[in-house]
């Protein structure tokens, strides 16, 4: 097993987002385990929420489309499951909304969903790791 010390990054999300080595070796583990897809889609809002280069409204919304593209459409190969009401609260924000920072934080509630399911898995992963199982 890895010392004690090796384990202190697997706290939570906001702890590996500041570790990028361990938020790789978190990240090969949700592959392995079949379940990256919240991991990911938590990173790529995470992503597109920090970039200078969507400040725009036009850049805003295809990033944003493409974020609903690829985790929040029912065939979406990383589909991410979230309540109909959130679903609903997003869609009605990628077309309506016309102020670039509303659109930025479109995603909000379902990444503190994901945010949640990842610390869940990651204090799992932090278990198998104490129990020499990683």
């Amino acid at each position: 097993p890895l010392p004690t010390e090796e384990f202190e990054p697997f706290v939570d999300l906001h702890t590996l987002l500041t570790r990028p080595a361990h938020l790789s070796i978190f990240l090969n583990y949700a592959m392995g385990e079949n379940k990256p897809n919240n991991l990911l889609f938590v990173l790529c809002v995470h992503h597109y929420q920090r970039q200078e280069k969507y400040k725009d409204i036009k850049s805003l919304k295809r990033a944003a489309g493409e974020i609903f593209q690829d985790f929040l459409n029912p065939s979406a190969v990383l589909r991410v499951s979230f309540p109909n009401e959130i679903l609903t609260e997003i869609s009605v924000g990628l077309t309506q909304t016309k102020d670039a920072k509303l659109l930025q934080n479109v995603y909000n509630k379902a990444l503190l969903l994901a945010t949640k399911q990842v610390n869940v898995m990651i204090k799992d992963f932090k278990t198998r790791l104490e129990m020499g199982l990683g």
